[in-house]
């Protein structure tokens, strides 16, 4: 990878803001990853398995809508299966497990200072 090249993940700007916590108070998605192709299978780019985990239904709904065509929803539709193709997979996948470990750290940091309810 060329030090001019970055991680590029497209997301629609609903998803960005859903998935970076922009419009939320916190993230209301984690993505990880499935599995990775051993080989490029389209060009130079290799298939990465993602699985989207939503904080609730009623987000795994409005994520589902923006999902391109051909996804898997778990039968409780919190989680949803889709593949992205890249070129530089152990970038993308070391990038991914960066990120999905700080958003699993920001929820847990958000959820254990939630008061108790009595």
């Amino acid at each position: 990878m060329t030090p001019t090249k970055t991680i590029c993940f497209a997301l629609t700007s609903d998803l960005h803001s859903w998935y970076d916590g922009c419009s939320v108070a916190v993230p209301v998605m984690n993505i990880s990853v499935e599995s990775v192709s051993e080989g490029p299978v389209i060009g130079s780019r290799y298939k990465v398995d993602l699985i989207i985990r939503a904080l609730n239904a009623g987000y795994a709904s409005l994520i589902s809508l923006h999902l391109k065509e051909g996804f898997v929803a778990s039968v409780d539709s919190l989680e949803m299966r889709t593949s992205v193709y890249v070129q530089n997979s152990k970038v993308f996948c070391e990038w991914m497990e960066w990120k999905g470990k700080y958003i699993d750290k920001w929820l847990k940091s958000h959820y254990d200072m939630a008061p108790a309810v009595d």
